[in-house]
């Protein structure tokens, strides 16, 4: 599997469900959600900042664009946000949230075509790899340290594919 068609596979729209907690394990967080990744054409503008921000190759990025809406803990907080995600060619990565806050480092596809992401700003550092043990299933872990406080969090998601892209 190619990078392209790993993140083709990722276009549509999700029902994620996630766990999570502090480590050394803590408090147990569950949450839910709604989540529309769409791909973004190169030649986007926000994309092309991006890009320039981060030093990726815009004629070589992949972009996807992330949305969410739901909920997370025992008060049920709603969550909503947007993310950019931008794969450059030779494993760069960058990824934007709604406040601008970009973090920057690597994403290899390894011959699981499982995907691995490592990135880091400022204080925080964060791993994750994504999978697909079926067309319409995609499963999510991930591993977020702050440096200065030693905090460190782990989760699991699982999604289940609502609509959108047809898996390929």
């Amino acid at each position: 599997m190619t990078l392209q068609d790993f993140l083709d596979q990722c276009v549509g729209k999700w029902f994620s469900q996630r766990t999570s907690h502090a480590l050394p394990p803590q408090e147990l967080e569950a949450g839910k959600a709604d989540l529309w990744i769409e791909a973004v054409e190169p030649g986007d503008a926000a994309v092309k900042a991006e890009c320039d921000r981060a030093g990726i190759e815009v004629s070589t990025a992949i972009a996807l664009r992330t949305r969410w809406d739901g909920q997370s803990g025992v008060a049920a907080t709603k969550l909503t946000g947007t993310t950019l995600l931008i794969f450059g060619d030779g494993g760069q990565f960058a990824q934007t949230n709604g406040t601008g806050t970009q973090l920057t480092g690597t994403h290899s596809l390894g011959e699981d075509d499982a995907l691995t992401i490592v990135a880091a700003a400022d204080d925080l550092k964060t791993e994750e790899r994504i999978w697909f043990p079926g067309p319409n299933l995609r499963e999510r872990t991930s591993t977020v340290s702050y440096g200065s406080s030693g905090d460190q969090f782990a989760s699991f998601c699982s999604e289940i594919r609502l609509g959108g892209a047809p898996a390929q």
